[in-house]
């Protein structure tokens, strides 16, 4: 089934799977802290999330939030696993 219910889509977008991977603390965060480069970060956050990297078209729009957002991983993990890429892995 590729369309995902209301209470799945809520939890994915504001439950606590999401919280806690977006907290400083977290695994995922805590294992981008040693990568000094931007863009590897967020090579690494795909690698994470998606279990792939980005192609040049999402390494540009990562560069794009990182120049308005004030919280550009928290903004792009979110965003990740929003997509329905994430939420229909097998």
């Amino acid at each position: 089934n590729k369309d995902p219910n209301i209470t799945h889509s809520l939890a994915l977008m504001n439950g606590p799977l999401t919280q806690s991977v977006l907290e400083s603390r977290s695994h995922l965060r805590a294992s981008l802290q040693p990568i000094a480069d931007h863009q590897e970060r967020m090579k690494a956050i795909y690698q994470a999330v998606l279990v792939r990297p980005p192609n040049a078209d999402e390494e540009a729009r990562c560069r794009e939030v990182s120049k308005t957002s004030p919280t550009p991983e928290q903004d792009i993990i979110w965003a990740l696993l929003n997509t329905p890429e994430f939420l229909f892995q097998q």
